[in-house]
């Protein structure tokens, strides 16, 4: 089901029609932690589940971190570690070219992103292991995927993170990079 933009307008979704912006809106209530939360909560406002189990999905989930504040309060410190995440990974399918101080900036974020990203995976997989809802067990399972530990180690390989490298200037970073 897709919502009409009336009908999302007459709800106020995402745009008060009072002040004509985002705060006082629905979407404004919600604080998503990651951008990728943010374009998942819009999308689901704009096409709403129909399939009833879908639904009950969600609500057990919702059930689950209404009940447990610790694991709530544990998801809300663990996500922001998965800020960039969608970005970053996308940023990979079109990498750079040329070899240059920029290009090589753009590599030393990125691939630290990512392996800080891979290295918080435990600690998001340790939280949502064994829990009943459906959604949170499919998350988890999700980030247990075995070629994620494959990039990790693979990262680790091609690129040493020691002390020695964090030391490089952008210019021998550029070097032991190619």
């Amino acid at each position: 089901m897709v919502l009409e933009p009336a009908t999302m307008r007459h709800l106020e979704l995402f745009i008060n029609s009072r002040t004509n912006a985002q705060n006082g809106s629905f979407f404004s209530v919600f604080e998503c932690l990651t951008q990728g939360g943010r374009r998942t909560l819009r999308s689901n406002l704009m096409q709403p589940p129909t399939k009833l189990s879908r639904i009950e999905e969600r609500l057990d989930a919702v059930d689950a971190l209404v009940e447990d504040a610790l694991l709530y309060e544990s998801l809300r410190a663990v996500l922001p570690k998965f800020k960039f995440c969608d970005s970053v990974t996308a940023k990979f399918i079109h990498l750079p070219q040329e070899r240059d101080i920029k290009s090589i900036k753009f590599y030393h974020f990125n691939v630290l992103a990512i392996k800080n990203i891979l290295g918080n995976l435990p600690n998001l997989l340790a939280l949502l292991r064994d829990r009943k809802p459906a959604l949170f067990a499919r998350a988890a399972k999700a980030a247990a995927d075995h070629r994620l530990g494959l990039l990790k180690t693979k990262l680790n390989t091609i690129f040493n993170f020691s002390e020695d490298y964090e030391r490089l200037d952008d210019k021998q970073r550029l070097h032991y990079l190619v």
